[in-house]
């Protein structure tokens, strides 16, 4: 993967990374595969068109967790290890910078059962009581079902701007898609974004022209978002004007 260490040669690799999502046996059935640099595997799992199926994506993604804390045995099934605590820490700790990138409502029942729960450990809590209560309870409606996404109208003036401070407020749980630019950019319940600080400047998203935005985490946890990125898609659930003392937490 020489070409993702020189920006020069972006064009070959977004065709390197389009031919791998379009046949990607070529790498994740090899041993290639847990070689991988982290920012290839995260652009490879993000894509929306890497043909596979969501619990091939774990499985092997876990792998690759496993073999980056050297624990990995060539002539063992993964699935197969008892783990120590201390590994399993070392794993869910490595795990947690992707573990929001896996579509968990893709994976069936089943292969959750048999599959995700045997490393229930590495999920955080809050996601497997997420994922449990989908798989679980009758009739929970999936964030990304039509009836269940109210896409606001884009503002008609070229450019926008929010006075004070903002925090987006998920009325749902589960993973929600909020920004599309290549890949796909979630957020996650509990990492709802302050939108300009107490003194009225930007901080985490800034929209400056229409369909042109910046990101520089500052109140909540890098989630991978570009600095710079153009939106094809977004979706607002409900934004609440917080106090100052609500946001200095007092």
């Amino acid at each position: 993967m020489l070409t993702f260490q020189h920006d020069s040669l972006f064009s070959l690799q977004d065709m390197i990374i389009q031919s791998i999502c379009q046949k990607p046996k070529v790498i994740f059935n090899t041993q290639y595969f847990y070689c991988l640099p982290p920012n290839v595997l995260e652009t490879l799992i993000k894509r929306e068109d890497l043909k596979l199926d969501e619990i091939i994506i774990w499985e092997n993604l876990v792998k690759w967790c496993v073999y980056q804390c050297k624990y990995f045995e060539n002539d063992k099934d993964i699935f197969t290890i008892n783990f120590s605590d201390i590994e399993i820490n070392t794993i869910k700790n490595t795990l947690e910078n992707y573990i929001y990138l896996i579509n968990f409502q893709g994976i069936s029942a089943r292969d959750f059962i048999n599959k995700v729960m045997p490393y229930e450990e590495l999920l955080p809590r809050e996601l497997k009581k997420d994922i449990l209560r989908y798989h679980m309870l009758p009739g929970v409606e999936s964030p990304d079902s039509p009836s269940s996404n109210n896409t606001p109208e884009p503002p008609q003036s070229p450019t926008a701007s929010l006075n004070g401070a903002y925090r987006f407020e998920f009325d749902q749980s589960f993973t929600r898609r909020v920004i599309r630019p290549k890949g796909s950019i979630r957020c996650f319940k509990g990492w709802g974004p302050i939108f300009g600080d107490l003194n009225g400047d930007s901080n985490d998203l800034a929209m400056t022209n229409l369909g042109n935005w910046s990101s520089s985490s500052g109140s909540y946890e890098n989630v991978g978002i570009p600095n710079h990125f153009k939106v094809e898609e977004w979706e607002v659930f409900q934004i609440k004007k917080k106090k100052e003392y609500e946001l200095l937490g007092i």
